[in-house]
């Protein structure tokens, strides 16, 4: 995001939900511009709310090869996969 400045070290990488939470609420602390996230859970309660908290927080929340339910994010990338196994098929 125009603005936006990378943080390093990187708050750390974790693919369980309480340490997804725990990484979006180290975020927050920190006063980050955006975060950005594959969830572990496109439903779970938790990281929904922590990413609420963070928006709140006016950080932009960007979402890659996952995207969340019933939250409004700055972005999301991702493969299409049912588009990639069709392609794939006829390749193959």
């Amino acid at each position: 995001f125009p603005g936006s400045k990378t943080v390093y070290p990187r708050l750390g990488l974790s693919s369980d939900i309480d340490g997804q939470v725990r990484l979006i609420k180290a975020a927050i602390q920190k006063g980050v511009d955006a975060i950005v996230i594959a969830p572990n859970s496109a439903d779970n309660g938790e990281i929904n709310e922590a990413l609420r908290d963070a928006a709140d927080a006016n950080i932009q929340i960007l979402t890659f090869d996952a995207d969340i339910n019933n939250f409004t994010r700055s972005a999301y990338v991702g493969t299409d996969n049912y588009a990639a196994g069709a392609i794939a098929d006829r390749r193959g």
